[in-house]
């Protein structure tokens, strides 16, 4: 029995555009649905669990396989994106390269970086251990006119 006749009325009003989607005919899901979906393949250990935080949290039952199978579908898509304006990126002369990939560009950009030591002493030990701690922070800035 097809998934179209058990009653999913969203396949039976996308019908031809879930191919455009890039959706199965059979699936039963909603591309909202296809997204979390992804999201929860791309955020877990594994596909498994993910089907598992899925069914608890979206409370929809999906198998492991379909997780997987869109999860790298969508992350094959993303690849190719990133490639193509990595390549993009690449056949741009040396000045255009230089410029900010935005519009609005922050006029004072601020990189603190601020490192100490730490003593940490075992209480079992007799002894003490330094360790480094590091900490920085990004600001931007931008000034007004007066």
């Amino acid at each position: 029995m097809s998934l179209l006749s058990q009653g999913f009325p969203l396949l039976n009003k996308l019908g031809p555009r879930t191919q455009a989607l890039g959706v199965e005919i059979d699936c039963p899901f909603t591309p909202a649905m296809l997204r979390k979906i992804a999201y929860a393949g791309s955020q877990s250990s594994s596909f498994v669990h993910a089907t598992q935080n899925l069914s608890e949290l979206a409370e929809v039952a999906v198998t492991a396989k379909r997780v997987e199978r869109w999860t790298k579908r969508v992350g094959q898509e993303r690849t190719e994106e990133v490639e193509a304006a990595a390549e993009a990126y690449q056949s741009l002369a040396l000045p255009e390269q230089q410029k900010s990939p935005v519009d609005q560009v922050p006029q004072v950009a601020c990189v603190m970086v601020d490192g100490g030591r730490i003593q940490i002493r075992d209480r079992r030990a007799l002894c003490a251990n330094l360790g480094e701690t590091t900490t920085s922070s990004f600001i931007t800035v931008e000034g007004r006119r007066s």
